[in-house]
Order: structure tokens, then sequence, then C-alpha cells
């Protein structure tokens, strides 16, 4: 984590956007009230633009799995299947159906 997204400006940043968004993810309109459920990013980021970091208009409020779709992380992604055609997420209806 670095200095800027430890800061309290941006504790409280994100916090003013997960209450704007009503704790739902813009992308799939999952509803996470929950603390630290919820990613705020930045459309444009920070370090290209830090002129915008704390502009509303360049957050966007989304679940993990969305979050990691926009913006893909390190680790497993959670979504897409694996060389034997199984799907990663385990929300996916394969799972659902019990066919594991």
């Amino acid at each position: 984590m670095t200095d800027f997204h430890s800061s309290y400006a941006w504790q409280k940043a994100r916090r003013v956007a997960r209450i704007a968004a009503r704790h739902t993810c813009e992308r799939c309109g999952r509803f996470l009230p929950g603390k630290g459920e919820l990613h705020v990013h930045h459309r444009k980021p920070v370090a290209r633009s830090i002129a915008l970091a704390f502009e509303p208009l360049n957050f966007s409020v989304l679940c993990p799995p969305c979050h990691n779709i926009v913006e893909p992380r390190t680790g497993t992604p959670k979504f897409g299947c694996d060389v034997d055609g199984k799907p990663l997420s385990e929300d996916h209806p394969w799972f659902l159906l019990g066919n594991d």
C-alpha cells in the first residue's frame, strides 16, 4: 500500500464514494454494505493523473471480482476456466447445479 492509499484523505474519499454509490457495485449491481467489501477504482490512475486523485468523477465503486476484470491484479483471476474447461469462479452456474 502506498502512502497515498493509506492517507486519511483517501480513506475519507473512499468512504464517501461508497456511500454515494449506495454500497452497490457500479458494474454488476451487487449490494455490499460491509466495511471494505467494495473497492474504489480510479478510472485514470493516480500515478498518471495526480490532479484527479480526489475527483469523485474519476472514481468507480466496484466489487472485488469486477475490479479484477476492470484492472487485473496478481493472483488467480476469478473469471474464465482452467485448462480442462472447468470454470474458475465458484459462482458459476456449473457449481450451482452440482456438476463439480
